[in-house]
């Protein structure tokens, strides 16, 4: 059974206002949580302070290479034996360490140790030297190069 009506339908713009007001909300949202990290380019005007001072520490650096199947660390560009590696940090750091007193306190600054190693370079003797270095408390920077993409070639 079918009612007959006189209602006549007509279609209307739909308003846009309200969408768009919906739109700005979701894309505010959006903005506010999204963490923005552009510290690369940034330029500040850092504070000063009277008793800061700039204190510039050495940087050592290890180097393992491989020499003919024989792995010899190289410590500031020169070679050493395995055997006298420790004793030629411990001197070196010992030398660099610089002690600060500032204002009733003690400050030490250690030098950097940069370590490379060679790709073909086991695992165990870039850990001999971190153990090394561990005991003497300095920080350790493994350097590494950068990652490019490798072409596999089909066969």
């Amino acid at each position: 059974m079918r009612f007959e009506t006189k209602l006549e339908y007509r279609s209307k713009p739909v308003s846009m206002t309200g969408l768009l007001s919906v739109f700005s909300l979701i894309l505010f949202a959006f903005l506010v949580s999204t963490s923005l990290d552009f510290q690369q380019g940034l330029k500040a005007t850092m504070p000063t302070a009277s008793s800061a001072r700039l204190v510039a520490t050495d940087k050592l650096s290890v180097v393992i290479v491989d020499h003919e199947g024989k792995y010899l660390p190289y410590f500031n560009n020169k070679p050493v034996p395995w055997e006298k590696l420790e004793e030629s940090l411990v001197e070196v750091v010992q030398e660099k360490t610089l002690n600060i007193e500032e204002n009733g306190r003690s400050i030490q600054r250690r030098p950097v140790l940069s370590l490379k190693a060679d790709k073909a370079v086991p695992y165990e003797y870039v850990i001999t030297v971190l153990d090394i270095v561990r005991h003497m408390n300095i920080e350790v920077n493994l350097v590494t190069s950068k990652l490019e993409k490798e072409v596999i070639k089909s066969e």
